[in-house]
């Protein structure tokens, strides 16, 4: 697998996560759960593409948040 480690994380946790479905509010896309003022309804289900997107998005704000950690951030994020 040549993809760059971003990428290579993005797989992992489509692979051991899944898309959630309605039922699993409030747990929604790849993992995400739902918080306060977010603007995500009950019993709506994310396309796979509207998912992905939201997944590299927690993916990049927790990268960041552990930033500090160098080259450990990325395995950090994925906890």
């Amino acid at each position: 697998m040549e993809l760059p480690p971003f990428e290579r994380a993005v797989l992992i946790i489509k692979h051991y996560e899944t898309l959630h479905r309605p039922e699993h509010w409030p747990t929604i896309g790849y993992g995400h759960v739902v918080q306060p003022g977010e603007s995500y309804r009950k019993g709506v289900q994310l396309t796979e593409r509207q998912a992905d997107a939201l997944l590299r998005k927690d993916l990049r704000k927790f990268c960041a948040l552990y930033r500090s950690y160098g080259a450990d951030s990325l395995l950090l994020s994925e906890s």
